[in-house]
């Protein structure tokens, strides 16, 4: 594999200050665009800033790269700078809160990440050779050549004594530490020089001395030990016969990995170990990587397998996993990882930061790593460390954080090329989670997105996208209540009016949060009212009212109305735009002028419901004329026009609008007028009375058929007037009545018969006159004229009631004149006059038998009985008695029945038993009106006829007998003591 370096820095750079130049800015500023090249000494935002008046459509700058990088850096200053001037760095190690840095002096200091010192304490009193944390990231432990290992608490104060120190004969090259330390484990394992890999165990009963035999020999090897790396129960070392993998847990070693750069001494490149994860180790030793899979196999059994192995062309400084790929600290190239080289001191070139692809080991990037004083490094000088966000790039002098590029360094370099389109979309994407950008899709806030967007919607409102534009304003302007957000969308507002193009951005403007001022909608409705009358509609119908000032909006459509270039179809639109803008701001007369104008549906129906006559006082002409466009016909008939809903509401509104007003209104245009005048005479009569003589001319001219039915139907017109249209229209008829009015029956029944013609006519003129003369009159001219003398005849029944009979005509015939059809005139007279005379007799006839079943209705009822009340001077002896008992009415107490013939009875007397107990009622109802009623009712439905009536009617014994008492009735009512007082006629009965 060939190392290719991205920077366009050479190896060259050596200088301290340049590299820290170089890596001294984070891209932490969208208009920098900057950060992609740490070797560059040039700054690549300050020729590209988004902000700057540049046309953002002009040709890139040839030196920005079509390659995006992938990662980032990060100059670690702060304290550091200062420890690092007077120290070198010997060892690293970092956690997620903070990094550890050990130094050739003996130090170990605890740095957060922007080189701010937390705390130092002197651990050695050699050069720090390797650090370790526990899980936890509560205790560091320091290697040194001093051959100690020192356990410290990163909580502790500096004057504090460790937590353990283990002193050792040699020098220790490496340490980890368990990392459940701080959970009570108390182990940790180091390499030395002698090649031993020694457990040491300081868990609670045992002594904290190497002396005391904590410490197990778990390995030795013939070289020293280069490298340990600790996670679970699984620990791996590098010395002399390769990686070893072992299962602190059972105490055994579960796998061996030989070392890949055989043809170099163990010792010249430093092994660097590193566990990606609980199972996945990888490894950079010389010029060879290798990722070992560490797997559970049979009974718990543990074994390694080699998942990667690549041959490189550079030594490997240290191995990282970054996704699908691997991030490879590369130095010198194949000679170097050869040691064929000979570098001499002060030319050694930079370290490069490598990512490979691990399914088609391609290399995906490289850039170039100037650190301070690097041309003085060789390849064990360098250390990657992976720490929170990415990794460490660690030199003697320098330290670098290196991490993944993330949606905001993605967007910088998008905005240093003018991709705003890109930039945008990618930013959206990345915060729906669908690219690859969405685990850092919160590092870019909505004031860059909205600053991308604004760039992107510049572009394309310069390049005549308008709606494109608008579509990105709406996409990014904040929609919030703060001024920010309305002072940006007032700004797009001004930008679009400059270009003429306001109307696009008017779609989406904000009519909630935030609420722009008036002014700037008025200014975006008056650009579209000039491009686009459908969109003003729906914009004025969407937008909420008191967002923008309705008048001045409606006025300015009036003055758009006033330019004879608008399309009709436009015209339609704005006007109905104009009725609802007036509608809102409460004006209905200039709203009902528009409505009428464009036909609105249900309009009169509204006009009544809102009172809104008042409105409409003026508007005469409109309401005929949105009569007649929803009537749909072209000829239709007076009454069904003079019907339709306006002209019924003029004429019902009389009071509220007045007639003459109406009239004046309706001048110019006397169809209308004729419908209304016709409408109010119908609905209003004493209203049009003022107007008669116009009616008299418009009937003439516009509905000649209706004229004679008016001028019968009032009176309230000239008749010289009348007669003078008439004359001058020739409508003979009409003039034939007006003449009638006038008394000149002579000329008008000449007019008939001179000019019409008409027999039936003249008749039915004469008759209704009623005036013998024009009889005379007509039977003088009809005596030679057969046609005349026979419709006379015809028409006979009108003669007889002016006192002239058919007879006179029949006489009036000169003897030598044949008349066609006097017979069958004469016949059909005296048909007539014999059915006249069979219809008067059928009449009588019918008028006595109604006479005699009247009467026999009336005799009907008054055979009814009825209860008769007896007052306190009726019940004297021997007056009014009963015509059955003989007895007093008022003797015996009982009530008293009678009937309309004058007969009166003791209703024990007549009644029958059942029917007598059933008018009986007890003393407290009988005295109230409803025991009255039953009483009278059943007595009315049962009781008989007047027995003295019936017998003299009947005239029989047999019919006495039915309708009177049987003895035995006659002893249940007590009677057969008192015969000798019964009348004779009674007695006739029994």
């Amino acid at each position: 594999m060939t190392a290719t370096a991205r920077s366009a820095e050479t190896a060259a750079h050596s200088d301290a200050a340049s590299a820290d130049q170089a890596l001294a800015s984070d891209n932490t500023s969208l208009a920098d665009g900057g950060g992609d090249d740490p070797g560059s000494d040039d700054d690549p935002g300050s020729d590209d800033d988004p902000g700057s008046d540049d046309d953002p459509g002009s040709d890139l700058d040839s030196d920005l790269d079509d390659d995006e990088p992938a990662l980032r850096y990060r100059r670690l200053g702060g304290s550091l700078d200062a420890l690092l001037s007077r120290d070198s760095a010997s060892a690293v190690v970092a956690t997620p809160r903070f990094l550890v840095v050990g130094t050739h002096w003996g130090n170990v200091v605890v740095l957060d990440y922007l080189g701010t010192e937390v705390q130092r304490w002197r651990a050695h009193s050699a050069a720090v050779s390797s650090l370790s944390v526990d899980q936890a990231g509560e205790h560091v432990a320091s290697s040194g050549d001093d051959g100690r290992v020192v356990v410290r608490s990163v909580a502790a104060d500096a004057s504090a004594e460790a937590t353990l120190i283990a002193q050792y004969s040699r020098a220790v090259r490496c340490v980890a530490l368990d990392p459940q330390f701080s959970r009570g484990s108390r182990r940790f394992m180091c390499g030395a020089t002698d090649g031993h890999v020694v457990l040491h165990d300081a868990r609670p009963g045992r002594r904290w001395f190497a002396s005391a035999g904590e410490d197990s020999i778990v390995f030795s090897s013939a070289g020293p030990v280069q490298a340990l790396a600790w996670t679970g129960d699984l620990v791996a070392w590098a010395a002399d016969e390769g990686v070893q993998v072992y299962d602190v847990g059972r105490a055994r070693r579960v796998a061996l990995v030989a070392r890949p750069a055989a043809h170099v001494q163990a010792d010249a490149f430093a092994c660097r170990l590193q566990w990606a994860d609980a199972r996945t180790l990888t490894v950079a030793w010389g010029d060879g990587v290798q990722v070992v899979r560490v797997r559970d196999g049979r009974d718990s059994a543990v074994h390694a397998e080699i998942a990667v192995a690549l041959r490189t062309d550079f030594v490997a400084c240290g191995v990282a996993q970054l996704d699908d790929a691997l991030l490879l600290l590369a130095y010198g190239d194949a000679d170097t990882a050869a040691g064929r080289a000979d570098v001499r001191r002060g030319e050694a070139p930079p370290v490069e930061l490598r990512v490979v692809s691990r399914a088609q080991m391609e290399e995906l990037s490289s850039d170039v790593l100037p650190l301070a004083a690097h041309g003085m490094l060789q390849p064990n000088d360098y250390a990657l460390a992976p720490c929170a966000d990415g990794w460490v790039v660690a030199s003697p002098k320098q330290l670098v954080l290196v991490s993944p590029r993330g949606l905001h360094d993605h967007v910088q370099w998008l905005a240093a090329r003018h991709r705003w389109h890109d930039a945008l979309c990618d930013i959206d994407a990345a915060r729906a989670g669908a690219n690859q950008w969405a685990a850092s899709a919160a590092e870019v806030s909505d004031a860059v997105r909205q600053d991308v967007g604004e760039h992107l919607a510049r572009l394309l409102l310069d390049s005549g996208d308008a709606a494109g534009a608008a579509a990105v304003c709406a996409r990014v302007l904040p929609r919030d209540a703060s001024d920010a957000a309305r002072d940006a969308w007032d700004a797009w507002v001004f930008a679009f009016a400059e270009a003429r193009a306001l109307d696009a951005l008017a779609h989406v403007l904000p009519v909630g949060s935030p609420r722009l001022s008036a002014a700037a909608y008025e200014m975006a409705l008056a650009h579209v009212l000039r491009r686009d009358t459908r969109a003003l509609r729906r914009l004025v119908a969407a937008w909420p009212a008191g967002l923008f000032g309705a008048q001045s909006v409606a006025l300015a459509i009036e003055d758009r109305l006033a330019d004879p270039g608008v399309a009709p179809e436009d015209v339609v639109r704005l006007k109905q735009t104009a009725a609802e803008l007036y509608d809102r701001v409460n004006l209905p007369a200039k709203a009902l002028r528009f409505h009428l104008e464009v036909f609105a549906p249900d309009l009169v129906a509204r006009i009544r419901r809102e009172h809104l006559l008042d409105a409409v006082r003026d508007k005469a002409e409109l309401l005929l004329r949105y009569d007649d466009h929803m009537l749909a016909e072209e000829h239709a008939p007076l009454a069904l026009r003079a019907g339709q809903p306006a002209a019924v509401l003029l004429a019902d509104s009389a009071d509220a609008i007045a007639p003459r007003s109406v009239v004046r209104q309706l001048v110019h245009a006397p169809q209308h007028l004729h419908v209304y005048l016709h409408a109010l005479r119908t609905h209003d009569a004493p209203a049009s009375v003022p107007f008669g003589d116009l009616q008299v001319e418009l009937y003439a001219e516009y509905d000649p058929h209706l004229l004679l039915s008016f001028l019968r139907a009032t009176s309230a017109y000239s008749l010289d007037r009348a007669l003078a249209v008439c004359e001058e229209r020739s409508l003979v008829p009409a003039m034939v009545h007006i003449l009638g009015r006038m008394g000149d029956g002579h000329r008008a029944l000449m007019l008939i018969i001179e000019r019409l013609g008409d027999v039936r006519m003249a008749i039915e003129f004469a008759r209704e006159q009623a005036d013998r003369a024009l009889w005379r009159d007509l039977l003088m001219y009809a005596r030679d004229k057969p046609e005349f003398i026979v419709g006379l005849l015809e028409h006979a029944g009108g003669m007889d009631a002016a006192g002239v009979r058919p007879v006179e005509v029949v006489r009036a015939v000169p003897r030598e004149m044949d008349v066609p059809g006097i017979r069958r005139a004469v016949v059909r007279v005296l048909a007539d006059h014999r059915l006249h005379v069979e219809l008067s007799t059928d009449a009588r006839r019918i008028v006595l038998a109604d006479c005699d079943a009247l009467a026999d209705r009336v005799r009907h009822v008054r055979r009814h009985a009825v209860p008769v009340r007896l007052d306190a001077g009726d019940a004297g002896p021997g007056d009014k008695l009963c015509l059955v008992c003989q007895r007093s009415l008022g003797s015996s107490g009982g009530a008293v029945i009678g009937f309309w013939c004058g007969h009166v009875f003791h209703d024990a007397c007549v009644l029958l038993p059942e029917v007598w107990h059933k008018t009986v009622m007890p003393a407290g109802r009988a005295a109230g009106v409803q025991g009255k009623v039953d009483r009278s009712l059943v007595i009315a439905r049962f009781a008989c006829a007047c027995p003295v009536c019936e017998q003299v009617e009947g005239g029989g014994e047999d019919k006495g007998r039915v309708l009177g008492w049987s003895p035995g009735e006659r002893t249940d009512r007590g009677l057969d003591g008192e015969a000798e007082h019964v009348p004779p006629i009674q007695q006739l009965l029994i």
